[in-house]
């Protein structure tokens, strides 16, 4: 008879061992599931961050090489200042450019013409920016270039 007593106690132990192991199992699987989210969101803001100084980047990049929108700058100031937008196939993105034209300079380096003064280097400021509005997230780049050109 003492053996029956023994496991009729031990029955209630198992029962109440088991739900304490189960809810420390849900507890640690609702925290990893917590962190799982919460990876996941910072991947998607370095995502997004990327893509918006790519779109900045691109912006910087098309003015620099459009010769037109550098000689669209020289002689204006301040909101005169011409302004690219480049299209990037992504409605989520917007990009754009600015130039600002800094000075005309001596043409370091460039031999020919020198004493002359028949060319110069102009200097500009390309100020790109990329913005994704729908996350709130902007990225924006400054880079200076000069181009040697007649008339310094």
């Amino acid at each position: 008879m003492k053996n029956s007593r023994s496991c009729l106690n031990q029955e209630g132990a198992i029962l109440f061992i088991s739900l304490v192991v189960l809810l420390i199992v849900t507890m640690l699987a609702a925290a990893s599931l917590s962190t799982t989210f919460m990876q996941q969101r910072m991947a998607v803001n370095t995502e997004a961050e990327m893509l918006a100084f790519t779109a900045s980047e691109s912006a910087v990049n098309a003015a620099a090489e459009n010769t037109s929108i550098l000689l669209q700058s020289i002689g204006t100031s301040g909101s005169s200042n011409p302004q690219l937008t480049i299209d990037l196939d992504d409605d989520r993105v917007v990009s754009s450019a600015t130039i600002v034209h800094k000075e005309i300079g001596i043409a370091s380096g460039f031999s020919l013409g020198v004493e002359g003064g028949s060319f110069g280097a102009y200097r500009f400021e390309i100020q790109g920016s990329g913005v994704i509005t729908s996350l709130n997230i902007q990225s924006n780049t400054t880079q200076g270039l000069y181009k040697i050109a007649p008339g310094g």
